[in-house]
């Protein structure tokens, strides 16, 4: 599997969705997020559309604030552990 700097914007997007919502379901999910329609997404991917500028930096966004539950429930499992 390649690095995710070699692969384009497509595959990241495709990547981060699937990371975000589970794999099969989530362009619908990220489509709300981002605020665009589910077409859109699917254009982007199958590079009909260019993914605009800024997208990608909300993707980025909506993984930071993923990265913040995530770690929030890990301190309360750690905090219920002792660990």
């Amino acid at each position: 599997m390649p690095a995710t700097d070699d692969l384009g914007p497509a595959r990241v997007l495709e990547k981060c969705g699937e990371a975000l919502y589970g794999e099969g379901n989530w362009m619908s999910p990220i489509a709300d997020d981002l605020r665009v329609p589910r077409r859109a997404i699917q254009n982007w991917l199958n590079g009909r559309n260019a993914i605009p500028a800024g997208v990608l930096g909300d993707v980025r966004a909506l993984l930071l604030d993923e990265r913040e539950r995530l770690a929030a429930l890990i301190d309360e499992l750690d905090a219920l552990s002792g660990g």
